[in-house]
């Protein structure tokens, strides 16, 4: 009688049990989108979500907007990689991969980042597909971005291997053998790690221009770049002395330029209206 109500006790716990953990399950937001599901409709959790364990952590807090305009927080790690990013949403337990069709603007560490279309790189004219650009200045009908494209140290660090759990042990019981490429010797060394640092970066960097619905970059010598300047910018006179005499004459100082030019058209509006 006593193993007869054992038994019946551990089967009731049992039965409790899965039902507890069916539940629970079905609180677990969904990764797969639903069949009548658009990205203009659905909810953060209806994408199509790709897990990214190697991403578990290194997250900043920040926000990402959806196609329809709405803004939400996540934990976004990155930015990493221009055509995609890593977010967290509150309503996800782990790491998912995101698309620029999918989140087309997200901010992190005070940095925004938005969709650019693909455009023609001046240098080897490279054609480069549509993704995430970071905002440096928006006002009075100008944006300047910085599309930053992927460095080698960038893609040797996602190329990687995942790191296992623990050492791979031959069956003799001897750890194998570690080698290091020439290529990865040289990333190690102090003069890598500055070329990684701040020479690729720099060199892998274009500036866009975004005015009048138009995307175009920026020349990256100086003399095209104070042409283009002084063609646009050519209704402020101060600004085009500025120019001439090579002061904010660089494409980086752009944001700088604009929000001189721009301080002088409110100065002349204000002027205008005495």
């Amino acid at each position: 009688m006593k193993t007869f109500l054992l038994r019946s006790g551990l089967l009731r716990a049992t039965v409790i049990l899965l039902l507890t953990a069916a539940t629970v399950e079905a609180q677990v937001p969904r990764r797969n989108p639903a069949a009548t599901s658009t990205p203009s409709t659905s909810q953060p959790h209806d994408y199509p979500l790709t897990p990214a364990p190697r991403y578990a952590t290194g997250g900043h807090p920040g926000s990402y907007r959806l196609p329809d305009g709405s803004w939400h927080p996540a934990e976004v790690y990155g930015p990493n990689m221009p055509d995609r990013v890593r977010l967290r949403p509150e309503n996800l337990p782990d790491y998912a991969l995101f698309l620029p069709n999918e989140v087309p603007a997200y901010v992190v560490r005070g940095d925004t980042f938005v969709t650019v279309p693909a455009f023609v790189r001046r240098k080897g004219h490279q054609l480069v597909p549509a993704g995430y650009a970071q905002r440096l200045y928006r006002d009075a009908g100008y944006e300047v971005l910085v599309f930053q494209a992927p460095t080698p140290e960038t893609l040797r660090a996602l190329n990687a291997p995942a790191v296992p759990n623990g050492p791979v042990v031959s069956a003799a019981g001897a750890l194998p053998a570690t080698t290091i490429s020439p290529a990865d010797a040289f990333s190690n060394s102090f003069f890598g790690a500055l070329l990684d640092l701040f020479v690729l970066p720099r060199a892998n960097q274009t500036v866009l221009l975004r005015h009048a619905g138009q995307t175009q970059e920026l020349p990256a010598k100086n003399g095209r770049y104070r042409q283009l300047m002084l063609t646009l910018l050519a209704d402020d006179p101060a600004v085009c002395v500025q120019l001439r005499a090579g002061q904010l004459a660089t494409r980086y100082e752009a944001p700088q330029l604009l929000t001189a030019y721009t301080v002088h058209r409110r100065e002349a509006l204000l002027q205008a209206r005495k």
